[in-house]
């Protein structure tokens, strides 16, 4: 189980999360649900926040294996799993795929930008990452 959240993000942004991957997990009893993990991107969103750009520069620089992408890329990303969710019969958005646990479909496909297999959790490094991106 990885805790993606951060604090920063807020309980109504936490809540918002949480009530659209119940969503999804009801549709696809029903129909193929696309819902993938997004990859971290370099966002004009992000970015014009001086204090989360720090962070995002911070945790790509010091805190490998976390990194940030082009938003162009990740966009062509995502479009390329939405693809293959409703090409592929044998992908988990598909309900007729049996699922071990039902929250497998979202992140069978996850782009997690180094997240799940970075030994940091998302709290714990936040303050490291500002300062080191006070420099970059």
């Amino acid at each position: 189980m990885y805790n993606g959240l951060a604090n920063f993000q807020g309980p109504s942004y936490a809540l918002a999360k949480t009530m659209q991957h119940w969503r999804c997990i009801l549709a696809r009893q029903k129909t193929i649900v696309s819902s993938n993990i997004t990859p971290s991107s370099c966002t004009e969103s992000v970015f014009h926040v001086p204090a989360a750009a720090r962070v995002m520069k911070g945790l790509k620089y010091k805190f490998p294996p976390l990194t940030y992408y082009e938003p162009q890329w990740a966009s062509d990303c995502m479009a390329a799993l939405l693809i293959f969710d409703l090409c592929n019969p044998n992908s988990t958005a598909n309900p007729k795929v049996k699922l071990e646990n039902p929250m497998d479909f979202l992140v069978s496909n996850g782009v997690h930008s180094g997240l799940w297999r970075s030994p940091y959790a998302t709290e714990s490094i936040g303050k490291a990452a500002y300062f080191y991106g006070l420099f970059l």
